[in-house]
């Protein structure tokens, strides 16, 4: 990017109730990291208003564009860009007309398909290596846990062991209602902990939640990123998506079970039951007898001396370096 006047990143992603939150959150946990060395652009396919009102909040701007076709984002690029990709649509032949037009690209992956062509591909599933990536020789990788893609308002705090709350979030769409089905069992728990279920704005089921017992489930939407590490901070374990959600507990230190709700979870869900981060990895849907057994189990520091091991809370300072260096090489 030699030669550009300006320190704009354009971030190119979408997000919605079909194909969940979990893109755009990545790029926000990276554009907080790099604010305000960097302003910031998103650039989504028709939005949705709480996806604009969530980013205009944090001091985001937010461009519209009307289709997919990758020439509506290269109208509207200034020469000499710095573009960061997060999307299974974002192919080879989108990368290369990224990079045929002389701009700077980052994808964002944790597919591991196709040819890659961006400067730099970020995948901060640990135990990932280049040789399974195909790309161009001069392709740099950021991977593993130390550009774990973590907002850095998530910071490690005390244990809660004596705290009345279990945390329950499984993404920002939650398209099956898993939420839903897990909120049951844990009511038949013998612990009686007040259950405290995040739903995002794209979650659709909401109305589904309206019968269950308020002084044992209290329902969360639409939080802010404070917001929700205050709820991590609060809470005596968690169960979680096997997502960024996760990471963002372990970062902070927590015991947690992991759901993997979907296929490219695969990674990260062998990773926390391999190196013991999480008590325990189901994929959907779980034996619930195995699940009340888990949670009956869970000891209040399970997990969390390997969760302090991998994720440093350093991530901030290993992007600003990599960005500033893109942006005066």
């Amino acid at each position: 990017m030699s030669g550009s006047a300006s320190k704009t990143i354009f971030f190119r992603m979408d997000g919605g109730p079909q194909i969940g939150l979990g893109h755009v959150m990545r790029c926000l946990a990276l554009a907080d990291m790099l604010m305000p060395a960097f302003s910031c652009t998103f650039c989504i396919c028709q939005p949705a208003g709480q996806i604009t009102q969530l980013l205009t909040q944090k001091g985001i701007s937010v461009q519209p564009l009307a289709s997919q076709d990758v020439s509506g984002l290269l109208d509207l690029l200034p020469v000499n860009s710095l573009i960061v990709l997060d999307g299974y649509h974002f192919d080879e032949t989108y990368q290369r007309h990224i990079k045929a037009a002389g701009h700077t690209l980052v994808f964002i992956d944790d597919l591991m398909t196709g040819h890659q062509v961006a400067d730099v591909v970020i995948n901060h599933t640990p135990g990932i290596t280049a040789d399974r990536y195909l790309a161009e020789p001069y392709t740099r990788f950021c991977f593993g846990t130390a550009y774990a893609l973590v907002n850095p308002v998530f910071q490690p705090a005390p244990l809660q062991p004596e705290s009345p709350y279990v945390l329950v979030n499984l993404g920002g769409a939650d398209p099956q209602n898993m939420s839903r089905q897990l909120v049951e069992w844990l009511l038949e728990c013998p612990d009686p902990l007040v259950i405290r279920v995040v739903l995002g704005g794209a979650n659709v089921h909401v109305p589904t939640f309206a019968n269950l017992p308020a002084d044992r489930v209290v329902m969360l939407r639409n939080l802010s990123v404070p917001e929700m590490a205050r709820e991590m901070e609060q809470c005596r374990y968690a169960i979680l998506s096997c997502s960024t959600v996760s990471y963002e507990l372990a970062t902070i230190g927590r015991p947690f079970i992991g759901i993997q709700t979907a296929g490219n979870q695969q990674y990260l869900a062998d990773f926390f039951e391999k190196e013991k981060l999480a008590v325990h990895i189901f994929t959907w849907p779980p034996d619930a007898d195995r699940f009340r057994e888990m949670i009956h189990a869970i000891r209040p520091d399970q997990g969390v001396a390997a969760q302090r091991r991998f994720l440093d809370g350093r991530s901030a300072e290993r992007f600003r370096a990599l960005f500033d260096h893109l942006t005066t090489n």
